[in-house]
């Protein structure tokens, strides 16, 4: 019995941890659409609201890949964490660990 839930748990790994991977290339396929956008060159004819808009827009995505990439490599380090055997694919960090006091305080 514990043996079947050994199992059932490997494959789950292996499901998220694939999963995880497909999710990265799919956002790295996104960063290189999105940099293509970006790179296209602004029309000289263009309207001078128009073309503020456009570098608004451009900017925006900038900002989009950034955030993309740090999404990436935080899938990463799920990805290599959920190899090792105590560590999970899905566990989110936590930022702040309880300190002295909040962890004597009365609930």
């Amino acid at each position: 019995m514990a043996r079947k839930k050994q199992e059932e748990v490997g494959e789950t790994k292996e499901y998220l941890k694939k999963k995880l991977v497909e999710l990265k290339n799919a956002a790295q396929q996104a960063i290189n659409e999105i940099i293509s956008e970006i790179e296209e060159p602004i029309d000289k004819e263009v309207s001078q609201e128009k073309r503020r808009n456009i570098t608004r827009g451009k900017r925006e995505a900038v900002e989009d890949v950034q955030t993309i990439m740090m999404a990436i490599q935080e899938l990463d380090e799920r990805i290599n964490e959920g190899s090792s055997d105590d560590g999970g694919l899905l566990k989110k960090k936590k930022d702040f660990n309880r300190g002295h006091a909040e962890r004597r305080a009365k609930q």
